[in-house]
């Protein structure tokens, strides 16, 4: 296969698991209370501490990198991403899920602010393409 589809098909699959990662769990957010007694406040922080991580380390990931910087860049924030989700599935209370949650927060952050250099790298624009013509 070629590389720019399998860089699509990758950086695709990550942007999807990372944002669908909020959706899942605020609709699990009762269920999910009910089975760690977590207080309200927790599970607020579940789902704010996830997306505030992302927000602060957005920029600092991605910002000047070459694309085989963003490459490796982009596989340790897939592997730090699943290592967070397997965590939060052991979690024993509210507040080991919040921690765990911001490490999955981590590696969402890596996935997002690489996959447009990647993107780029892989389907370059030509002559007459892109907002400046």
């Amino acid at each position: 296969m070629n590389y720019k589809w399998v860089a699509l098909s990758n950086t695709t699959l990550g942007a999807l698991m990372s944002s669908l990662d909020t959706n899942i769990v605020i609709i699990a957010l009762p269920t999910i209370s009910r089975e760690l007694r977590a207080s309200p406040v927790q599970m607020l922080w579940t789902i704010v501490g996830y997306q505030v991580i992302i927000a602060t380390f957005l920029i600092n990931f991605g910002s000047s990198q070459t694309c085989s910087v963003g490459l490796k860049l982009y596989n340790l924030g897939f592997a730090v991403f699943t290592i967070g989700s397997a965590l939060c599935s052991v979690s024993q209370n509210g507040l080991e899920l919040v921690a765990f949650r911001m490490l999955q927060g981590i590696g969402a952050a890596f996935l997002f602010s690489n996959s447009a250099a990647i993107l780029t790298d892989a389907f370059p624009p030509t002559k007459g393409e892109g907002l400046l013509g």
